[in-house]
């Protein structure tokens, strides 16, 4: 169905993997990895050919990047902070910091001051105020 929607990117016509592909059998490094090597060959089409379709959407559909670079820059503070910081010791402090990050992530797209912003959020809740809006309103 979705080979349809692209056919400019045929599925690829896999051939099993051959004798010839793997190392020689009396090579005693590569000792009992012939059928290792085959069996991690065989999941790896496995796993290309399930996930086919969609590994090529960037070719066919405008504005769908080629890669994840976006999520991994995203993603990249938050990795730095849990290798700094040895990760948390509970739920409460693993909820704080997904927030934390999540606050701060949001800020920086939307271009705000992040500690203005935290800092309006926290007289709001002792003055009894609502808290500001991270989501804009429309």
């Amino acid at each position: 169905m979705v080979t349809q929607m692209f056919p400019s990117v045929p599925r690829p016509s896999l051939r099993p993997v051959r004798d010839e592909d793997l190392p020689p059998a009396d090579n005693p490094f590569f000792y009992g990895w012939r059928e290792v090597l085959q069996q991690k060959t065989r999941a790896l089409s496995d796993e290309l050919m399930r996930h086919w379709d969609g590994l090529w959407v960037f070719v066919t559909v405008d504005g769908v990047e080629p890669t994840n670079n976006a999520a991994e820059q995203a993603l990249r503070p938050a990795v730095l902070w849990r290798k700094g910081c040895f990760g948390t010791q509970s739920d409460a402090g693993s909820r704080f910091v997904e927030r934390m990050l999540t606050v701060r992530e949001t800020c920086c797209r939307q271009e705000r001051h992040l500690l203005s912003f935290i800092t309006e959020t926290v007289q709001a809740h002792w003055s009894g105020k609502p808290a500001p809006r991270l989501i804009p309103t429309t």
